[in-house]
């Protein structure tokens, strides 16, 4: 291995995953560099303890139509609806988890980080629907992106040996595999008719969810001064 360097992420655990690059004569090793380092942005999105709403003062961020330029000023004067509706979503989704698809909070939280993050290069945010799925809605391109138990335990914040164990019995469960170099990728074949169905409610649920917020944001008075 030739002028090998070190690409450094920190995510929210304070936890250093390194990338190796190696010989750049490679076209498979430079693709995988792409890959490492589109992964690793993609994790920084995903483990950012940072407010991804848009602020009055985020000159730099396109505003959404859906969140008020005074946000700041409409959710503090309604915060205790607000928390009321959406922590009410987060708590039905986490017992609906449990009881519709017979799995503990761990355990999901694993299996759905791994199949974002093996299908994160390739399903990239805004993407195109008709771009990269197929008749069934599936991801189009076949290829995953193997994860290293290492990542899997930076991104989780769990201990090692707990996430470990849960893809042992994931993968007993036939919900992900292991591949021949020691990562893993979770298995598409586990997507069943009844994780479709839960997808589906928990669209609607988030979309019921997301109109509610906005009613309550449009609702309150804030003053000509912010308050």
């Amino acid at each position: 291995m030739s002028g090998e360097t070190h690409a450094t992420r920190v995510g929210r655990f304070g936890l250093v995953l390194r990338a190796s690059r190696a010989d750049a004569g490679s076209s498979t090793t430079r693709r995988d560099d792409v890959l490492r380092r589109r992964r690793a942005g993609e994790r920084d999105i995903l483990t950012s303890s940072r407010p991804i709403v848009h602020r009055s003062h985020d000159v730099n961020r396109t505003p959404s139509p859906l969140i008020p330029a005074d946000f700041d000023q409409r959710y503090e004067r309604g915060f205790g609806l607000l928390a009321f509706v959406c922590n009410r979503f987060v708590l039905n989704h986490m017992r609906r988890i449990g009881i519709e698809l017979d799995i503990d909070l761990e355990s999901a939280m694993i299996w759905g980080i791994l199949a974002h993050m093996n299908n994160l290069p390739y399903l990239p945010m805004n993407a195109d629907p008709m771009k990269v799925l197929n008749e069934i809605g599936m991801k189009s391109n076949g290829d995953l992106v193997p994860l290293r138990l290492a990542e899997l335990t930076m991104i989780t914040g769990l201990p090692k040996e707990t996430v470990r164990r849960k893809l042992e019995r994931l993968r007993t469960a036939g919900k992900v595999d292991r591949t021949p170099d020691g990562k893993w990728i979770f298995m598409r074949s586990a997507i069943g008719e009844a994780e479709r169905e839960f997808t589906r409610q928990t669209v609607l649920l988030l979309l019921q969810t997301a109109e509610s917020l906005q009613r309550i944001l449009e609702r309150v008075e804030v003053g000509s001064n912010g308050k």
